[in-house]
């Protein structure tokens, strides 16, 4: 039986610089969208299912939280300037997943004290 590997600890680049994070606080979305099945009737007991696709959901959300350092801050400074014009890469042995037109879309707050937290959440296009 072969040993799999969990994606652990994969390499966050952001418009292709590599971005530290807060190890087991990345999360993401593949970008697929919600599918929906309904039921109608023609009636006497006959019933027909329709499904269909939730195209407003086919984007995908990346999520990681950073220490609150001064160069983690200005980092998201950058990409928060950059609108949704930021690319995603996570890449880790046998995984890899890209996003364009990626944009920070939550309230940055900054955590301060030795524990503190940057938090951020980034919507783009599906992951590829």
């Amino acid at each position: 039986m072969a040993v799999q590997q969990n994606l652990s600890t994969p390499l966050l680049t952001i418009n292709n610089v590599a971005v530290p994070y807060i190890s087991g606080t990345l999360n993401l979305t593949l970008g697929t969208p919600e599918k929906k099945m309904r039921v109608q009737t023609g009636g006497g007991g006959s019933v027909e299912r329709v499904s269909s696709i939730d195209v407003t959901t086919q984007f995908s959300e990346i999520k990681f939280e950073m220490l609150n350092t001064v160069a983690n801050e200005k980092l998201v400074e950058v990409w928060n300037n950059n609108a949704f014009n930021n690319a995603i890469s996570i890449t880790d042995i046998g995984f890899s997943k890209y996003g364009s037109n990626a944009g920070i879309t939550n309230k940055l707050e900054i955590g301060t004290g030795p524990d503190g937290k940057i938090s951020i959440e980034f919507q783009c296009d599906s992951l590829v």
